[in-house]
């Protein structure tokens, strides 16, 4: 893998009612043997920061998988992928820059800027949407 041809995910993770944990997005960013994944309340339609948890890697095979997660933890569903166009670290942030590959939609750019910490840390993220023809 390449820097040029890193993939990346949106997950829609519902979780059992009989958790406490809430349902929530997962972005995961393709690495060179896993997914750097962060937790997200919501997934904007627009421009904004959010907060964000870490969380652990996950396996790439996120990239590919929708259905129901082994142990009761849920099911996830996609609801945007492409590839990665952008990874750097500037400071103490990640700047990612993505586009969203969907077929029979406009294309999106998503511009992500992270605070760059530890795994269960809270941080933010800045995502900036972009749509083109």
């Amino acid at each position: 893998m390449t820097k040029e041809n890193r993939r990346f995910v949106v997950l829609w993770h519902k979780m059992p009612k009989e958790l406490e944990r809430p349902s929530h997005f997962d972005l995961m960013v393709e690495q060179q043997t896993n997914l750097r994944t962060w937790e997200l309340k919501d997934w904007p339609d627009e421009s904004v920061v959010v907060e964000a948890m870490r969380l652990a890697d996950h396996r790439k095979a996120y990239l590919e998988f929708e259905g129901p997660i082994s142990g009761g933890r849920g099911k996830v569903k996609r609801i945007k992928q492409g590839v990665v166009t952008k990874f750097v670290k500037v400071d103490s942030s990640l700047s990612i820059e993505l586009q969203v590959v969907e077929a029979g939609h406009k294309s999106q750019r998503l511009r992500v800027i992270v605070e760059d910490c530890a795994v269960g840390d809270c941080c933010k993220i800045r995502i900036d949407l972009d749509e083109f023809e």
